[in-house]
């Protein structure tokens, strides 16, 4: 909730934010010049204990399953207290894990089972090890370029349809020269763009200088996707809501400028974005209500 008395008419949290005190900027270190904004990683203090407690398990020799979900491994033990812990690992073709973890090469094992089938049984502890102490490393492969100061816009200036966000006088904002990397099922979020004259995408699309009819399923894509337009005239395919829906890459969402005239004063876009023509949140049989921000997968078609 947000933007009324109770939350002193300030908007909504994202849904990725940990906002700190003055105390935790200090302490990381961070020059009061560029307080504001930041990009980090956080995990739970007791996944070391957590890590232990699976460990035990495996050791004991409890019923553990391995699978393949998408690309990636899945394993569920049960605790000695009755709990289930189901727990997404990294991606099996990734570096750190070791190469006799193949998915295909399980079925249903006891952990005693599953042990006997490595040369050595260091490789399950350094698995688990791994799992409790890793983030999502494709939301972790692309860090910030660098930061941008906003600048309030002058008269006329940003458009605000379609609920578009305007730089903040001061606010320090992060830019990217990259995105994710791109898979199969791309995480990324949905936001919502006017490609034709006047709306508030601003000037014309970057792939072919023209304005585009909203009634297209057309989208931009954050700067790393969009590649430096060799993504330009592709076709992606966008998946949410339990559907599926084609969309012609057409512009680029700029995520290494912006609070500038060429920009419309409006803030560098993340670097995983794919903005889009409201022809695709009407595919997506999104209410009305909920246009605007969305968690979603894209792939090329």
């Amino acid at each position: 909730m947000g933007c009324d008395e109770d939350h002193d008419y300030q908007p909504p949290c994202r849904n990725n934010i940990v906002n700190a005190s003055k105390a935790v900027w200090k302490a990381l270190g961070v020059p009061a010049d560029n307080w504001g904004e930041l990009d980090i990683t956080w995990s739970d203090a007791s996944e070391s204990f957590v890590a232990f407690l699976i460990v035990v398990q495996l050791v004991s020799d409890s019923t553990m399953y391995l699978c393949t979900e998408s690309s990636k491994l899945l394993i569920k033990t049960n605790t000695s207290w009755g709990e289930t812990f189901n727990i997404l690992a990294l991606k099996y073709k990734d570096p750190l894990i070791h190469p006799s973890l193949h998915p295909a090469a399980f079925e249903t094992h006891t952990a005693t089972e599953i042990m006997n089938r490595f040369s050595q049984g260091a490789h399950l502890l350094i698995l688990v090890i791994l799992l409790a102490h890793s983030v999502d490393i494709e939301a972790q492969s692309c860090r910030p370029s660098g930061k941008i100061r906003g600048k309030k816009p002058p008269p006329g200036k940003c458009n605000k349809e379609n609920d578009s966000e305007c730089c903040v006088e001061g606010k320090l904002y992060n830019t990217y020269d990259c995105s994710p990397a791109v898979s199969s099922h791309t995480k990324a979020f949905l936001t919502l763009n006017s490609f034709q004259r006047g709306g508030d995408g601003g000037g014309p699309a970057e792939c072919d200088g023209k304005f585009h009819n909203d009634s297209n399923p057309i989208v931009a894509l954050s700067s790393g996707w969009f590649n430096k337009r060799h993504r330009c005239f592709h076709r992606i395919t966008i998946s949410a809501n339990g559907r599926s829906v084609a969309a012609r890459v057409v512009d680029e969402c700029d995520s290494t400028l912006g609070c500038d005239d060429n920009h419309d004063y409006q803030p560098p876009c993340d670097n995983n974005i794919v903005d889009a023509s409201k022809a695709v949140w009407e595919a997506l049989r999104v209410p009305r209500r909920d246009w605007g921000y969305m968690e979603i997968t894209w792939s090329e078609a």
